[in-house]
């Protein structure tokens, strides 16, 4: 017996079959996006120290950073949903 491929998806190992590792696209294509890599025990230490100093410029992640990420999120789906390209200017 062979030993089934293994993906690290979102800082988790998945087995290949797994079905968060692939999304079809009018079930012609197939996207697979690598997790990069992280470390979120350290990013919550990080607002942990942040909350209790009061320092809001030693945050590892902005708010305007998170901010951004969120619209790009919207984007995606709005685009999912109406099935066309949306510009990132519309965000």
């Amino acid at each position: 017996m062979g030993r089934s491929r293994a993906k690290r998806v979102f800082g988790i190992t998945l087995p290949s079959d797994s079905p968060s590792q692939k999304t079809d696209v009018a079930k012609t294509d197939e996207f697979r996006y690598e997790s990069l890599p992280g470390d979120a025990p350290e990013l919550y230490r990080n607002l942990y120290e942040v909350i209790r100093s009061g320092d809001r410029s030693k945050l590892a992640v902005k708010p305007e950073e998170t901010v951004n990420v969120l619209k790009l999120i919207e984007l995606v789906k709005r685009s999912s949903e109406e099935g066309k390209i949306i510009p990132v200017s519309e965000a």
